[in-house]
């Protein structure tokens, strides 16, 4: 079966962003938060000829970088980043550390620097290489931290503008920057306990292994959010970077957690599968 090619936006008169397809499979934003780059990365199926061409091989890259540049640009990541991150992570990784210790002001341009290194103007292959960042990216130490808001009435924009000014004032203040991107994607609300029962927008807040203020940078947004849109309007990721000090009191927030106390103590009366997580809420 073949799929319908998308719809490219002209960027103008259809409300899109140009060369991007209007109703993508994935949307995805990177943006940081000390500059105005934003990389823009949309998703969606191919046709089953293109799946079936030789080029399309299960191998990830390999060392020789002369093959990883052989095959067609259409069918790689760009080819000189991938290849320097997936054999050089560890070095790639105490170099921006050392920079941003020794030179903290010239965060913002190291990101922005870093995300002209994504840019591509296409890359098809099999599903899961496509939504896997690769081994070399995935081996650098990161901490990260994952905020939701509402998608409806365009408060996830006014969110954004909120991050953004959060960052500003908290550099100016400490002399400290985000060291690394945030990701924007959008969700369907779910029927989950623990999880936004309404669409949302999912900022992942992502910083270098050995950043000291990634828990107090993320709860400043977090405060700061939660300020502007309500507290009921602002959801946290469980799995990561979490205020440990405020987390009994969000369970509330979800309209299925008296259920999932429930569940928990059903499934797991004996507490093996319980985290600190568990523990407070």
């Amino acid at each position: 079966m073949q799929s319908i090619p998308p719809t490219i936006s002209n960027g103008t008169s259809d409300g899109g962003f140009k060369g991007q397809p209007l109703k993508a499979y994935h949307l995805e934003f990177l943006t940081n938060p000390h500059s105005d780059k934003v990389v823009i990365t949309s998703r969606h199926p191919t046709s089953v000829a293109i799946s079936e061409e030789k080029e399309m091989e299960f191998t990830p890259p390999g060392r020789d970088l002369i093959k990883t540049i052989h095959l067609t640009p259409r069918f790689t990541r760009p080819a000189f980043p991938t290849w320097f991150q997936e054999n050089f992570n560890g070095l790639l990784s105490w170099g921006l550390n050392t920079i941003i210790k020794l030179f903290p002001g010239l965060t913002p341009r190291l990101i922005d620097s870093a995300m002209d290194t994504l840019i591509d103007d296409a890359y098809t292959d099999r599903s899961f290489n496509v939504f896997n960042v690769g081994d070399g990216t995935n081996a650098i130490p990161a901490l990260a931290g994952t905020i939701y808001v509402p998608i409806s009435k365009d408060q996830y924009l006014v969110a954004l503008d909120t991050i953004r000014d959060t960052a500003k004032q908290y550099a100016a203040a400490h002399k400290h920057y985000q060291t690394g991107m945030i990701s924007l994607r959008f969700i369907k609300g779910s029927i989950a306990f623990l999880s936004p029962n309404e669409d949302y927008c999912s900022f992942e807040f992502i910083f270098t292994g050995e950043t000291t203020y990634a828990q107090e940078m993320l709860n400043q947004y977090e405060a700061a959010l939660r300020q502007k849109l309500g507290e009921n309007k602002v959801w946290i990721h469980w799995g990561q970077l979490v205020d440990e000090t405020k987390v009994k009191e969000r369970g509330k927030q979800y309209a299925g957690f008296d259920k999932w106390k429930e569940v928990k103590t059903e499934l797991d009366p004996d507490g093996r599968f319980t985290g600190w997580e568990t523990t407070v809420l």
